[in-house]
């Protein structure tokens, strides 16, 4: 099966301050109100429509591993010499992986991924909160008793994106003011 990465802001989230980043992404601006508690969203939020391909499992690849390619070719370049790899066949394999890591960095995939992760971090700046949930399309009793972990005040970046686990709802807000919903 596959992943879903929903976000969801608050119901009353000015959209007309958020049409600036949708632009700048180039992202198409789609909301829609929740009107029960479905998918890790609750009941008044407004969910974002992502644009891709249909499954993200290309933007949790990303996410959780991005350009990490460097340091599992170091790893592998260890576990070929030790199998006495010469640097003939090393320096081979080299230029294969990278016109492949070349390749997947050129793909339109690749750069919606990392276009959405700033994205992301872009709206977080002008909404009082966002909610980020992953959701692994073959565990539908997961959507039964959802998880929420609460963070106040963060700085909400790429890294700390890339530590979010599957099947738990995710709110961040900027203030300690208010923390409804």
């Amino acid at each position: 099966m596959c992943y879903s990465v929903r976000l969801f802001l608050p119901g009353d989230a000015d959209t007309e301050a958020i049409r600036p980043i949708f632009e700048k992404y180039e992202f198409s601006m789609h909301f829609y109100t929740l009107i029960q508690d479905e998918y890790g969203g609750k009941r008044g939020e407004q969910q974002v429509s992502l644009p891709g391909p249909g499954c993200d499992c290309y933007l949790i690849s990303y996410i959780r591993h991005g350009d990490m390619d460097k340091s599992i070719i170091e790893k592998e370049l260890v576990k070929l010499r030790k199998k006495g790899w010469g640097e003939g066949k090393i320096q081979r394999w080299l230029d294969d992986k990278e016109r492949g890591i070349a390749n997947r960095h050129a793909s339109s995939e690749h750069r919606h991924a990392k276009s959405f992760l700033s994205f992301v971090c872009d709206v977080y700046q002008v909404v009082d909160y966002l909610a980020i949930y992953i959701h692994w399309l073959s565990n539908d009793e997961a959507l039964n008793n959802i998880q929420e972990e609460r963070f106040t005040q963060v700085d909400l970046n790429s890294e700390l994106i890339s530590k979010l686990d599957d099947e738990i709802r995710y709110v961040f807000r900027r203030s300690k003011l208010y923390y409804g919903s």
